[in-house]
């Protein structure tokens, strides 16, 4: 229970972020990806954290972060509004909250690899170095209350380097 509460308490601060308007335009909240992880491109990758509450990759042009479907699947249960009893404001205002909850859920962070000077795995973290630094950079995302660029296996880490270098180096790092 305490990790869907947690599940939601993160989705509601991404949503409350999607809501605002940002410094930087390119970085955008998107409909979330359904492309399955077997029909991604070539140097494409997505990692899931060790807690299966996050998910970040490379796809195409941009890095993306999301919610990883098993921590969805918890959160669609605490949003569900078939469970919401009585027809009064308090459950109106309650089925409305968890309508913009559900919603948000559909998606993701996306934030162009143009603002990313140079990324390196050092001492058990992802570390990016930006040429124009997100407001919803991954620096600042917390999974479950732990460091989100910490959060994800050694090997997933450097495999994610390895694809930003290589989308970053074009066609001819490919």
């Amino acid at each position: 229970m305490r990790t869907s509460i947690r599940c939601l308490a993160t989705l509601a601060t991404l949503a409350t972020l999607g809501a605002c308007r940002h410094r930087d335009a390119d970085t955008r909240f998107t409909d979330r990806d359904t492309t399955p992880a077997e029909k991604l491109g070539p140097n494409d990758m997505l990692m899931t954290t060790r807690d299966s509450a996050m998910q970040m990759g490379v796809i195409g042009d941009h890095i993306t972060m999301r919610l990883a479907p098993k921590a969805l699947d918890s959160v669609r249960v605490a949003t569900d509004t078939s469970k919401v009893e009585g027809s009064g404001f308090a459950a109106s205002l309650e089925k409305t909250i968890k309508r913009g909850v559900a919603a948000a859920l559909q998606k993701q962070v996306d934030i162009p690899l143009s603002d990313v000077r140079d990324v390196r795995y050092e001492n058990g973290r992802i570390v990016f170095d930006w040429n124009n630094k997100p407001a919803m950079a991954p620096d600042n995302t917390k999974s479950n209350g732990h460091d989100l660029l910490s959060s994800f296996s050694a090997d997933d880490s450097q495999r994610f380097v390895a694809a930003v270098k290589a989308h970053k180096a074009g066609p001819a790092g490919r």
